[in-house]
């Protein structure tokens, strides 16, 4: 509106002309004739139409963009886990953590692999998995040492891990794993009784004990287990069929183990991408995952839950 008040004011105003000196005062329209031209443009109706249509146009671009600008979603806030809850908190900027926050099991993150499907009704057998990411798996065997330090120390770093529980080291005490379910961790069976020489033993004894413990962890946690791992790491055919029958995806075992305050590796002397680490709910847990994280963050890898590979759910 400014500006065509601006342009109105300057039509009307006297324009300066050069005169020729060449051309004759009988060429010249007089001042008269020109003022009387003037103000015929200016009062005619169309001058006017053509003012209101300008102005109205204007308006309705000022009602439209206010109407835009008030229609469009406040960005969403950055959210981070809090130190000391797992609800989250609203922040300004990201939140640096180590390591970094990871997936869930809906999440696949390894790209260039998926579990293989059971072949003549065997699971397959993984301790490490083929993958160029930069990701790392951490199980957490047994369930023997249940201290409030466990629970704190994983929400503090933000960790999950998949817990592969043993019914005979647990005293009925389910509820204490619940707490770790709920900061992003997956429970899966490691058998009732810890049979560590089960592997030899007959495919009626082992399917019970893993569709035993599986039947466990569904009843306490909501969710029907996929992986499996065995007492001790050792399996044989008659393991990986009853596996397969008890509905196990794979039987996974581990290439390097965090244990006493140390990382300990069957191959080299680092972690490398893909590598399944082991390790156990006993009192040194806190030094234990100390010594798992500074050799994660050494390697530059990030910690992955083993459910969120292709084919483990």
């Amino acid at each position: 509106m400014a500006r065509l008040y601006l342009l109105l004011v300057l039509i009307k105003q006297k324009p300066t002309v050069s005169k020729p000196a060449h051309r004759s005062a009988r060429a010249r329209p007089s001042k008269t004739r020109q003022h009387k031209a003037k103000g015929s443009l200016l009062d005619s109706p169309l001058f006017s139409i053509i003012i209101l249509v300008g102005a109205s146009i204007t308006t309705a671009s000022a009602i439209w963009m206010f109407a835009y600008y008030q229609s469009r979603p406040d960005p969403a806030p950055i959210v981070a886990l809090t130190e000391d809850a797992d609800t989250p908190k609203k922040q300004l900027i990201p939140q640096i953590l180590t390591p970094a926050i990871m997936s869930t099991p809906s999440e696949p993150i390894v790209d260039d692999y998926a579990i293989p499907p059971a072949e003549d009704g065997l699971a397959p057998v993984l301790s490490t998995i083929p993958t160029t990411q930069p990701v790392v798996f951490l199980g957490i065997d047994d369930g023997a040492f249940r201290d409030p330090s466990v629970v704190a120390l994983m929400r503090e770093q933000h960790i999950h891990a998949s817990l592969f529980l043993a019914d005979s080291f647990l005293g009925g005490d389910y509820a204490f794993f619940k707490q770790l379910t709920e900061l992003g961790s997956v429970v899966e069976p490691h058998t009732l009784r810890h049979d560590t020489n089960m592997a030899v033993k007959s495919y009626e004894y082992q399917k019970a004990e893993i569709c035993g413990m599986a039947d466990i962890v569904e009843q306490q946690y909501g969710r029907r287990p996929t992986l499996f791992r065995p007492p001790g790491g050792g399996y044989s055919t008659t393991m990986r069929r009853a596996a397969h029958d008890c509905g196990m995806k794979a039987i996974i075992t581990w290439i390097a183990k965090a244990n006493g305050g140390s990382m300990q590796y069957q191959y080299g002397d680092h972690l490398q991408p893909g590598d399944i680490v082991l390790m156990h709910f006993r009192p040194e847990f806190s030094d234990d995952m100390h010594a798992f994280l500074d050799a994660v963050n050494a390697a530059g890898l990030r910690i992955e839950l083993l459910e969120s590979i292709p084919g483990a759910m």
